[in-house]
């Protein structure tokens, strides 16, 4: 049978055409033109070449040859494999391990396929097995421990962890035992032992050899250890049973309650922090001790830590949150004598300077906070401001403050060039259209559409060259729900605010010692989820609450309801326009092709996307390679207005496609993972999987494709010439939109 090890040496260096060539030589012979392993291994073969029909119709006539072997069942996975039918694949590979319950490769190669599906258990089992018959290898251990820990079990994960750092000699102290380390504390962390976790950071500290990631590892870990167990329960029920984003967000509520504090993202996120030139590696180590320190109730270690940590970088926001729980800062004017300590020491500073709007009130504000924040801004000419301060304006004070100083700049500067006619140094030139450029988005924000277009029209007179006006101009004209508006009146200041910032100002006020838990978790869900929702009100419940409640709050006088300009195409001129400046500007021309999508011209933004996609290929097929799938969703949903059934479900599963590849393209990394140590990487890469579509852009393709099939259900097509010209057709809302623009 020496040809036969040839045929699968071949197979392992990628030689399939001379592995043929092999089974050729074995199965003429009379002796062995049956030969089951032959056959299984020429199917294999086959279907290295893409010849799938043979390569089954081989492997499937050697199992009904030898149906005891278990190289034929682990051709049979292989095959199975390939073709993505998991649960086919593990069934085979337990079959072969009937005959060979120790072969190292089908254990391999089973356990992989269990990661892959989640099957804990079973994976645990076969870690197991390996461990026992290679002892020797790290990836025994390694594999055998983390099976461990992603079941929950954290004492026994540590315990096979400790073991096997205890069996290391010093050494071979490298990167990859760093690693280890991180991966050890991220475990001791999870199972709550936060006394430990400090312990084991301060032992190994000196081994760990990337310790900026350090604090990454850290930020999910509660501040005090008596809620470790309903922490872990949480975890369970994120990891296990929260099937979509709201569960997720409800048991992520939950963690916020008992935690009053939860990352971006959780529990999946990493937050990275800003990184300096200077050499980081105490200033993580301490970091991370200044967290665990903050959880342990620790205070006066923690102040020391994160006092150090903002000397070396003053914008981290994070830190003077920490610094205030270290400091038990409870009332407002204690937090702004440290806020305004930080601004003298760091002059030049944004963040002590930006935080404390979000909390302050009444004269430091508009004296001394948003004034001086507002002209400095203004004055540099920064095109986010808005984005920076929209977060301030569920308080419907600060938007009369911040819409009366805005107002009174541009007043003076149109006078004399100056924010005051009391300040000494004229203002440059671009103030004025700065000024212009944030009330458009102010007034835009706030639902007053007209005001919005004066104010951009404006801007655009005094700079017809900058391309964010235009599309300003276009991002007010586009489509929008429809916004419940509440007049404000304080004094002799009128604003209007968006009604949910009210609403939800006055219900936390008004009933949160009353819900207790409950409001906690409708707090975390609805603004740390939410948030940037909050103008937009589709829920019928909510209507109602605004009409029926909105009488008994002091000082909001009447409700009215406004919208955007609503006007698609003349969005999109006025994108094309700013894309026109700067032809090179990718990130304009996406944007613009999205309004043309939005205005249901697909053609034209396939034509304009073109200039950024592979040459000789059509630019749809190019952005469906690149899984461009902002785009992909904006046609699903223009070919859905457009009533093209066919292919606006055609966009939705590309999107569905992309993401099962993602889940694909994971199978790869479990041995690649284990190889190289990076395991805690690799922890979250599982648990990124497990919720992968929870994305929005799943969400929304999703949603497209139910809203097509009970469209197609309740409307079926008669027969295929209906079809036909349904797809052909253009719809009434189409019709309606051409005219308006040739008019």
């Amino acid at each position: 049978m020496l040809f036969f090890y040839y045929l699968q040496k071949c197979y392992e260096q990628k030689q399939y055409k001379n592995g043929l060539k092999f089974a050729k030589q074995i199965l003429t012979n009379p002796k062995y033109s049956e030969h089951g392993e032959t056959l299984a291994m020429k199917g294999l073969t086959l279907n290295c070449l893409g010849r799938k029909e043979e390569a089954y119709e081989y492997v499937r006539r050697g199992l009904r040859n030898d149906l005891k072997s278990h190289v034929c069942w682990h051709v049979y996975g292989l095959l199975q494999r390939s073709d993505k039918k998991y649960d086919e694949a593990i069934k085979c590979y337990r079959n072969a391990l009937k005959w060979e319950k120790d072969n190292i490769q089908i254990l391999r190669d089973l356990s992989l396929l269990q990661i892959q599906m989640r099957d804990l258990e079973g994976y645990r089992d076969t870690r197991y097995q390996l461990f026992m018959l290679r002892p020797t290898q790290r990836a025994s251990w390694i594999g055998f421990g983390m099976a461990y820990h992603l079941l929950h079990d954290y004492e026994m994960a540590l315990k096979i962890l400790e073991a096997f750092r205890n069996t290391q000699l010093k050494s071979s102290y490298d990167y990859e035992h760093s690693e280890l380390l991180l991966y050890q504390n991220m475990v001791i962390q999870e199972s709550g032992a936060l006394e430990e976790a400090l312990t084991h950071l301060d032992q190994h500290s000196e081994q760990i050899c990337d310790k900026l990631s350090i604090m990454e590892t850290w930020g999910e870990t509660l501040r005090c250890p008596q809620h470790c167990k309903l922490y872990r329960h949480c975890r369970v029920l994120c990891h296990g049973t929260a099937t979509t984003r709201r569960e997720t967000g409800i048991w992520c509520a939950i963690m916020f309650t008992l935690t009053k504090h939860i990352p971006p993202r959780w529990p999946y996120g990493l937050r990275r922090y800003s990184r300096r030139n200077t050499c980081p590696e105490a200033n993580n180590l301490s970091r991370s001790s200044g967290k665990l320190y903050l959880q342990l109730k620790r205070y006066e270690d923690a102040e020391r830590v994160y006092k150090e940590l903002l000397l070396r970088n003053p914008e981290n926001t994070l830190y003077y949150d920490k610094l205030q729980q270290a400091q038990q800062l409870s009332s407002t004017d204690d937090k702004l004598s440290m806020f305004t300590l930080y601004q003298e020491l760091f002059p030049r500073a944004q963040a002590p300077r930006r935080l404390p709007l979000n909390f302050a009130s009444g004269q430091w504000q508009s004296g001394q906070g948003l004034d001086r924040y507002l002209r400095q801004g203004l004055h540099k000419g920064v095109p986010p401001l808005f984005v920076d301060l929209r977060s301030l304006y569920k308080d419907p004070e600060k938007v009369i403050i911040i819409q009366r100083l805005v107002l009174q700049y541009i007043d003076a500067l149109k006078k004399v060039g100056r924010f005051s006619e009391k300040d000494a140094e004229k203002e440059p030139a671009s103030a004025l259209l700065w000024a212009y450029y944030y009330l458009a988005q102010h007034f835009d924000f706030l639902g007053d559409t007209d005001k919005a277009l004066t104010y951009i029209d404006a801007a655009i007179d005094h700079t017809p060259t900058l391309i964010e006006l235009f599309v300003t101009k276009g991002r007010i004209y586009k489509v929008h729900a429809r916004l419940f508006l509440i007049r404000y009146t304080r004094g002799s200041h009128e604003c209007i605010v968006p009604a949910a910032c009210v609403c939800y100002t006055w219900l936390v006020e008004t009933w949160a010692h009353r819900l207790q838990v409950y409001t906690s978790v409708c707090y975390m869900w609805l603004v740390e989820t939410w948030a940037h929702r909050l103008q937009v009100y589709t829920s019928v419940c909510y209507m109602w609450l605004v009409e029926t409640w909105v009488h008994r709050l002091q000082g909001y006088t009447s409700v009215c309801l406004l919208q955007h300009a609503g006007d698609v195409y003349e969005a999109y001129k006025w994108l094309d326009e700013a894309q026109g400046l700067d032809t090179a500007d990718r990130y304009i021309n996406s944007k613009c092709a999205k309004y043309m999508l939005r205005a249901n011209l697909i053609k034209e933004a396939e034509e304009t996307c073109s200039k950024f996609t592979r040459e000789g290929v059509s630019a749809m097929d190019n952005l469906n390679e690149m899984q461009c799938m902002w785009f992909q969703t904006e046609c699903a949903l223009a070919f859905q207005r457009l009533e093209k059934w066919g292919d606006s479900l055609k966009k939705c599963h590309e999107v569905d496609r992309h993401f099962s590849e993602i889940i694909e393209d994971q199978f790869d990394f479990h041995t690649y993972c284990m190889r190289k140590m990076t395991l805690r990487s690799y922890v979250g890469l599982l648990r990124l999987e497990d919720i992968l579509r929870a994305h929005p852009f799943y969400f929304r393709a999703a949603r497209c494709a139910i809203e097509v099939y009970l469209h197609l259900h309740d409307k079926p097509l008669e027969d295929e010439t209906a079809e036909q010209e349904l797809n052909t057709g253009r719809s009434s809302f189409y019709t309606t939109m051409t005219s308006r623009l040739k008019s």
